[in-house]
């Protein structure tokens, strides 16, 4: 969501450069085009498309001092990251990730897509396809009636179509359903702004009805797919620095692990979580000792890496999601050599056993 943020604050920084004809905006658009590619690097891709093919299709903004001020605004973003990635010599682990998501991932090993016809009844079928179409075809009808009515705003709709071509189509599915809705609502609001009334009164009407589809998965339907409805959160978390309310599982889960990850490590102290959940970091006050809060398929190197982290900072504990018997990758049996379990419920708890090798 930060990208998306990102990227729509470019589109307005790009607009209001052009319309006030501000090399200060300009400036910002290039800093705020970085942001977006650094926090995701597939939408910043899109955003970049985006700001071209705006280029083409708006003359005011092709002007050589305009060009040179959003460059400008980008060298003064990336270099200081640039030098952060010389400094800690990780240049080359994020362009290989880069690499490893936006085409191994998605293109040659295709682990990342989703049918474009969706299978079961043919009604089901086309209603779910046109559901997951409608960002494209919306943000296609909203160029058409920018490039006719004020071509100034023509950003958004081409934002919104390489958004969702370059993020959300290989992805949809209720994982990605939020943003998903979010980039809907551009292309709508712009068809709302029509003269035309059947076109104005169509977007409002889709409109409240995505606000309804919306409503109705968060009330009562899993929320963000994996948690509970946002109706069932009814529990003050007894962990005090997430002072929410929320499910019962999740409440009961961090009053289960909170004292025992106490009891055998102190604030600050490293502890390795191998599972995908990352927010526990910052819940129970602990360090990764790794650079990873993501395990995709790990190269050789990231495994020995992860091992040496874990041998060298001398890490007490480790979270795990799931058991590790069927798990016979080189961390899991190093975790199951030198750790013991010692809490199975809710989530699986694992204590150095001694001091490890080094």
């Amino acid at each position: 969501m930060f990208a998306l943020l990102c990227g729509i604050t470019t589109c307005i920084f790009v607009i209001k450069a052009v319309d006030k004809k501000s090399d200060y905006y300009f400036i910002l658009t290039g800093v705020a085009t970085i942001m977006t590619f650094l926090s995701k690097q597939n939408f910043g891709m899109a955003l970049l498309l985006a700001l071209f093919f705006y280029a083409l299709l708006y003359k005011p903004i092709r002007k050589v001092r305009y060009v040179f001020y959003f460059v400008t605004g980008m060298l003064i973003c990336i270099l200081p990251v640039l030098v952060y990635f010389l400094a800690t010599n990780t240049l080359t682990d994020f362009f290989r990730d880069m690499y490893f998501f936006m085409i191994e991932k998605t293109v040659i090993m295709d682990l990342q897509k989703t049918p474009i016809i969706y299978p079961g009844p043919l009604p089901y079928q086309i209603i779910k396809t046109l559901f997951y179409l409608s960002p494209l075809l919306l943000s296609f009808l909203a160029t058409m009636l920018c490039f006719k009515t004020n071509k100034k705003l023509i950003i958004l709709p081409l934002f919104c179509i390489f958004f969702y071509l370059f993020g959300i189509r290989p992805t949809t599915d209720y994982t990605h359903l939020m943003p998903l809705l979010s980039i809907t609502g551009i292309p709508l609001a712009l068809i709302m702004t029509m003269k035309k009334n059947f076109m104005r009164y169509g977007a409002i009407i889709a409109a409240l009805a995505l606000i309804g589809v919306g409503s109705y998965d968060l009330l009562f339907r899993n929320y963000y797919r994996w948690d509970e409805p946002i109706l069932t959160h009814s529990y003050p978390s007894p962990n005090p620095r997430l002072s929410i309310w929320t499910s019962k599982k999740a409440a009961d889960t961090l009053a289960h692990i909170t004292p025992i990850i106490n009891a055998y490590s102190k604030p600050k102290d490293f502890l390795f979580i191998y599972s995908y959940a990352p927010l526990y970091y910052l819940i129970l006050d602990r360090r990764n000792p790794t650079r990873f809060d993501f395990f995709p398929p790990l190269t050789r190197n990231d495994k020995i890496e992860i091992i040496t982290s874990l041998k060298k900072k001398n890490v007490p504990l480790i979270l795990t999601l799931q058991p590790l018997e069927t798990d016979k990758s080189a961390i899991s049996e190093f975790i199951k050599r030198h750790y013991t379990v010692i809490s199975k419920k809710y989530l699986y708890v694992w204590k150095k056993k001694d001091n490890l090798p080094s």
